[in-house]
């Protein structure tokens, strides 16, 4: 009789662990999946993320946890992770760790949108030729990419254009500027061709000088540096990051 007992035992044991955890289709991590996290995630203001933590370290934890929708500028690609920061400075505070197959295309100073649950904030020594600093950062986990397109709506200024370097081809990229709705000049990546007197081409239409128009595109933060001045005979070169767009398509 003991054994019969036992043997009922054992099966109800199996049945119970079978209806716990015997879906193939089950995360075994117990993470939350892309849709799922989109479904909860709160659109993170990281510039009031970063004034909460520098004025006071423990409010981080009201930050760790969370799920988060998060548009940013990518700063830094490295093996596992993308590091970000909202403004295209590239001052670093969240590690987002996205898969291989994602990183390898993506490039340093896009813009991006990704999902994802907020991890720990830690802070790391980094050194620089005068010394070290402290590098504080949050990390992000089982992180999804979202989206790369952005749109903007501005007035066009295209009396003239702008030649920056690009300083991954050593070309010399042009732009026709955008002033932005919301205050800020876009610089508009185009073929020289494109440009005439006055006006640009999009797509095969024709874009006039003060022309209100929306487009769609790529976002990045490209990087150009400008004389400032001389000390002697040697130039004094300073940093400038300007808000760009490329592979662009305009919104009828």
């Amino acid at each position: 009789m003991k054994r019969i007992i036992i043997i009922l035992l054992a099966a109800v044991l199996m049945l119970c662990m079978v209806a716990c955890g015997g879906n193939g289709e089950t995360n075994e991590t117990g993470e939350m999946s892309k849709e799922e996290l989109l479904a909860v995630a709160i659109e993170l203001n990281i510039a009031k993320m970063r004034e909460d933590v520098d004025s006071n370290k423990s409010k981080a934890s009201l930050y760790t946890g969370n799920v988060y929708l998060v548009t940013a500028y990518i700063a830094e690609i490295e093996t596992d992770y993308v590091s970000l920061d909202y403004s295209g400075s590239h001052v670093i505070n969240i590690r987002a760790y996205l898969p291989t197959d994602v990183l390898i295309n993506l490039t340093e100073g896009s813009r991006i949108t990704i999902v994802g649950e907020m991890g720990k904030y830690d802070v790391e020594e980094k050194s620089i030729a005068s010394g070290t600093y402290p590098y504080p950062y949050f990390e992000m986990r089982n992180v999804y990419f979202v989206n790369d397109i952005f749109e903007i709506t501005g007035v066009a200024d295209v009396d003239d254009y702008e030649t920056f370097p690009n300083l991954a081809s050593h070309e010399m990229n042009r732009f026709f500027r955008l002033i932005g709705n919301d205050g800020i000049t876009y610089y508009v990546e185009c073929a020289l061709y494109e440009i005439g007197d006055g006006n640009v081409i999009i797509a095969e239409k024709t874009i006039n000088s003060g022309e209100s128009i929306t487009i769609t595109g790529r976002q990045y933060v490209h990087k150009t540096e400008i004389v400032t001045g001389y000390h002697g005979n040697v130039p004094i070169v300073s940093t400038e990051y300007i808000q760009a767009f490329k592979d662009v398509t305009l919104v009828e």
